[in-house]
């Protein structure tokens, strides 16, 4: 039974042997690029999950450590290959070919915000309502909006979280998952900042939290399937929102798409996990 999968040995490694110390058969498979923790006995599912909350929250645990010592195997979660290699590049963009598209999208539109202008690119590209695109034929609007940033800091700080996530989202579910996990965040987060505040706004936020929102149920609720967020994290990003609706801040955001894409990102996690699975190939 499949507990857990990392792209990386020493991290899989390392728990296995910590999980067998402990009394549970399990072993580590190998599975095209990720390694799978898998439990011989399904009865030991719920203690091994509980070890495993353990790990993913603080794998720089003393009792862990002590075993990747042992097995002398780095306990670290993150990815392979921390190098920026050009084949390393190519690597991360072709298996993640949705996060890579929309990344690069967005930044071809702020890129033409430099050559022609923010208000021609901009003109052709904020929201309308249903009613008004389907008299236009612009159907695109409804999700343009997420494509169009205000400063570059806006746009990287967006467009990291996107890739981060995003991914991650995608290696798991597939290219059809991040899509439809795109537009149900875009397309609501989109709709109900346009009732607050009419079109001008912009920003992939709303998916970004949206994207969060997923990953942290996801960690919650199914923590076998390898996503995740620290608490530190979730803190983070949930008082980041609570900033914003505060109004404190010198900049105006967009604080009812963050809150739409958290709630749709979690409820998109609460029926994934119960009706879904993850990809195994």
């Amino acid at each position: 039974m499949l507990l857990v999968a990392f792209p990386q040995k020493g991290p899989a490694g390392t728990l296995v042997a910590y999980l067998q110390g402990k009394g549970i058969e399990c072993h580590c498979h190998k599975e095209l690029q990720q390694y799978q923790v898998i439990l011989n006995n399904e009865a030991d599912f719920q203690t091994a999950r509980e070890i495993l909350q353990q790990f993913l929250q603080n794998p720089n645990a003393r009792e862990f450590q002590q075993v990747a010592w042992q097995n002398s195997e780095p306990v670290s979660l993150n990815g392979p290959g921390t190098g920026l290699s050009l084949t390393r590049v190519f690597e991360l963009l072709r298996n993640a070919p949705v996060s890579a598209s929309l990344l690069f999208i967005a930044l071809a539109i702020h890129t033409m915000v430099f050559l022609l202008g923010q208000v021609e690119i901009f003109d052709r590209l904020y929201f309308m309502p249903w009613s008004e695109v389907t008299n236009s034929g612009e159907y695109w609007r409804l999700l343009t909006p997420t494509l169009m940033h205000f400063s570059a800091l806006h746009l990287i700080f967006n467009l990291a979280w996107w890739w981060t996530l995003g991914k991650d989202i995608e290696a798991k579910f597939g290219a059809t998952g991040l899509i439809l996990l795109y537009l149900a965040t875009g397309l609501l987060s989109n709709y109900t900042q346009f009732l607050v505040s009419g079109p001008g706004f912009g920003g992939l936020s709303g998916v970004v939290y949206g994207l969060f929102g997923f990953v942290w149920w996801c960690g919650w609720l199914r923590p076998q399937w390898g996503l995740s967020l620290s608490k530190p994290l979730v803190g983070f990003m949930l008082l980041w929102l609570l900033i914003g609706f505060a109004d404190v801040l010198w900049i105006n955001m967009a604080n009812t798409a963050h809150l739409t894409g958290l709630v749709c990102g979690c409820m998109s996690a609460l029926l994934i996990t119960r009706f879904g699975r993850v990809k195994t190939t």
